[in-house]
């Protein structure tokens, strides 16, 4: 059987970290990076889902301050896969909706797990059949993108970057994380 038919469940991560919305940032950066684990799921009083980079590049960046609840930066009803559907369909709905990581739900609703990038390529990689075709390339593609874009609020240079640039290219002016939504 292609890898691509085999359900999620079977390349997902579990148990997953969850973690109470409103605890604040600083503690939820702490606990992302001590346990090296790429993100961690609120569980209440709402769902949502915080990545490492968000957290991060959001204090790095002055745009969360880390006493503020982690409910407040959260993406909030993320985007997920129900247990049953397929790896190609976790590929897909990665694709579709520009996302690295989808929390696995079973059939109450409840998230039982989580299915990364990285968990989808190590699954394909391993896969004999040759008809991967384009799944495996956009997916490494999401893969391999640069985690931020910048922007420079004097002139709108726009830059995709690993790290914060030190100045726009263009003025010297500061650069602005444009990647972490702001409200």
């Amino acid at each position: 059987m292609s890898s691509l038919r085999a359900p999620v469940k079977t390349a997902m991560s579990q148990p997953v970290t969850e973690f109470d919305g409103t605890r604040p940032v600083a503690d939820a950066a702490k606990l992302l990076l001590s346990g090296d684990i790429g993100s961690i799921v609120v569980t209440t009083p709402d769902r949502g889902i915080v990545t490492k980079t968000d957290l991060v590049s959001g204090i790095t960046d002055d745009v969360f301050d880390p006493t503020q609840p982690v409910r407040e930066v959260m993406t909030s009803e993320p985007i997920t896969i129900d247990e049953t559907a397929s790896i190609g369909d976790a590929v897909r709905t990665m694709d579709d909706h520009d996302v690295k990581r989808l929390p696995v739900v079973d059939s109450a609703g409840s998230i039982i797990g989580i299915v990364t990038t990285s968990d989808l390529l190590t699954v394909l990689a391993d896969d004999s059949e040759s008809a991967l075709g384009g799944l495996a390339t956009a997916l490494s593609a999401l893969e391999t993108a640069p985690p931020h874009r910048y922007e420079c609020p004097e002139c709108d240079q726009q830059t995709s970057s690993e790290t914060r640039p030190s100045a726009c290219p263009d003025c010297g002016a500061t650069m602005h994380n444009i990647s972490v939504p702001r409200e």
